[in-house]
Formats: structure tokens, sequence, C-alpha cells
């Protein structure tokens, strides 16, 4: 009866399979302490690929490896012999993004599998190709999802993406766990593509942190939509840290306006939603069990809260905004700062404040500056 209640949510719909990253792992960046530093891995990912194809591979249409051209040697004899088609493409490398971090290699590869997959109107699952979970749980959720999202998006009458992710957080507004994507092909293909056409944009307080900034660059990329609702590009990235509970400038923030936060109740209503919890229970992540999302202090939340969020119900979601922040002793920037890490004409319908300008030349005269420990050797 289980199988059969799952299974419901999907009869119609074609669903298709992106598994995008390296076979065998390189440099890992991982967080120690308040720093990230890159530590050597050589996990082979081909027997992760093989569970998920075995376990999964009847619920899609198409599945692609979307990996790079100097992985090749890597692919198993298991992983041809399961009939995957694999895409190989130019890596673009770490320094492609801002923070030297894999998302623009994440995007690169999610683009370039959907237009492998060729059927914008079909939906697709992005994963990585070092983490298997409960892929059925994720579909069900951003079904169920999609026509409560549709019947918002026709309350105030527009056309909006609607992608899903596996989670989002408490104290972290404007996120999305970037570990899989859903959607459809020509949604999540804009999605992406604006994680990279904008990769060079960031807000003060989120530089680093892919979740903030993926959802934000694609709200930028989405403005001339939500113009009619309101919104415009300064609202994108709003002055906020990375976690209102977390870091050394959270306790400095207790007083966050509310219209800080209205662009994301705004998406969380009209764009984004969250799968059930089973998927990150079930979460190996390069061969070991992910740690058990209730054992997390931050606040995750799943289908279930994302609902109520949806259904108009704030109250679990931004509870915070409701009790501790208030509008006293805060003074609010009138004008949104950006960072920009790269030229101007980089980053497209961004204008650049005094402030970041200032900023860009600094850091670029430090730079310019003899490495001192080169000197004294």
């Amino acid at each position: 009866m289980k199988k059969q209640k799952q299974q419901e949510y999907s009869p119609n719909i074609t669903w298709n399979l992106l598994i995008c990253g390296p076979i065998v792992q390189g440099d890992v960046k991982t967080k120690v302490g308040d720093k990230y530093i890159l530590s050597k891995s050589n996990f082979n990912c081909c027997d992760t690929i093989a569970q998920n194809v075995r376990q999964w591979g009847h619920l899609f249409k198409k599945i692609i490896l979307v990996t790079w051209i100097d992985q090749a040697e890597y692919v198993s004899r298991e992983l041809k012999s399961l009939g995957i088609e694999v895409l190989l493409l130019n890596d673009p490398g770490r320094k492609s993004s801002f923070c030297d971090d894999s998302r623009v290699r994440v995007m690169t590869a999610t683009t370039g599998g959907i237009e492998a997959i060729g059927k914008p109107n079909e939906h697709v699952m992005r994963i990585r190709s070092d983490q298997r979970f409960d892929l059925n749980s994720m579909i069900i959720s951003h079904q169920k999802a999609a026509s409560l999202i549709k019947k918002n998006q026709d309350n105030i009458n527009t056309k909006l993406p609607h992608i899903s992710g596996l989670c989002f957080w408490l104290d972290r507004p404007y996120s999305l766990c970037n570990f899989a994507h859903a959607g459809l092909c020509s949604d999540l293909h804009f999605f992406a593509d604006a994680q990279i056409r904008y990769r060079h944009a960031s807000s003060l307080k989120a530089a680093g942190w892919p979740e903030g900034d993926t959802i934000r660059k694609h709200l930028l990329a989405l403005v001339p939509r939500l113009k009619q609702h309101g919104y415009q590009a300064k609202h994108c990235f709003p002055a906020l840290p990375k976690s209102t509970t977390e870091g050394d400038d959270a306790a400095s923030l207790y007083n966050i306006p509310k219209d800080t936060l209205n662009l994301w109740e705004f998406s969380l209503k009209h764009l984004y939603s969250s799968c059930s919890p089973k998927a990150l229970e079930t979460l190996v992540w390069k061969g070991k069990k992910y740690p058990n999302p209730k054992d997390f202090h931050n606040g995750m939340r799943f289908y279930k809260d994302w609902k109520r969020c949806a259904k108009g119900d704030l109250s679990a979601i931004f509870n915070y905004s409701h009790s501790k922040f208030s509008q006293s002793n805060f003074h609010p920037l009138k004008d949104i700062t950006w960072i920009l890490h790269g030229k101007p004409e980089q980053v497209q319908g961004l204008n650049l404040s005094k402030k970041s300008l200032l900023k860009r030349r600094i850091q670029n005269y430090l730079q310019s500056l003899p490495d001192p420990r080169e000197s004294s050797s």
C-alpha cells in the first residue's frame, strides 16, 4: 500500500536524472573552525553512482552522468554496463568561482546535462556523484509541492519557476540546500545559468556560502518578472549575515527589520520548496552516513514546515523575526552593497557601490604587494 501511495504522485510526469561531478574526488574543500581548507580525497564514486542507478533508475526516462574530460578513464565497466549516458565536459575549475569552490562547476555540469536531455518540458533531478539517498522521496515532495505552488502563483496571476532542494534552515534566510535540485528542465537550466552569469556577484554577509548566494543569484535573474510584485535587484541581496544565530556578526543583528525577509517569504510561497526528511535521513556521502538531520541545531526545515509557510502560516519558519527582532535600534543600509570579485563587465545588470569599488581597489593593491615570506627566504 505504501508503494502505491508513493507512486500516485508521478503517473504522467517524465523525470530525468543528472548525476554531476567527478568520479574520483581530488581536493575537497572542508570547513575547519572558521576557515576552509583543501584536504586530499581519493574517493571513487563509481559504486555510489551504480547503487543510485540500480535502486532508482526505473523512475527516470534518461540518466546522464555529467563529469569532466579528465575523468573518462575512471568510468568503470559496471557503470558502462548500466546503460547510462556519459557526458564529458571541460572542467571550469575552482577558480571559476570567486570563493574557489565548486559552485560554478556544479552549475556548468547541470546546464550541460539539461541541454543534452533536450526536453525543456520534462522534469529533471540533479544530484551529486558522491551521494546516494532516497530519490523517490524527492520526486514525491516536489510534485506535492508543485500543486500548492501553482495555486499560489495563480492567486497572484504570475508564472514563476519552481525549484526543490533537500531542505532549508530556520536561521538562514534565503537558503536552500544545494546537495540536490529538482524542477522542470527549463526552470532548472535557468536556475543554473543564473549562477554562472552572476558568479562574481555576492552580498557582503554571504561570501563563501553557496546556499545563500545560489538563491540570491536566481532571484536577481528573475527581477524582470518580480518587479510586478514590488521587488527590485537591491532586494535580492539584503544585509544579512550567513546565520542569524551563529557567527561574529549575528549578535549585532538582533534587530532585523521585518521587510528584510519579505522576498524570502514570497519565495517560499511561490518559487522554492523542500522535500521530506527521508532524503537526508537516508543520505550517504562519500561512503559514510550523513548526520541525522534531527541532530542539527540550526533548525533544518523540510516539507511539512515549508507547506505551512506556503499556506501563509509563517510562525514555524519566521518566528525569530517576530520575537527576537524588532525595528528598534537598527539602522538599515540605504543602499545594498555589492562585492564584485572580477571586472564590472562580468556581472550583468549590477551597479557597484562606492564601498565595493574601494574594497576591490584595496584588494587589488594588497595582491600586488610582494609576499613577505618570499623576501625573507
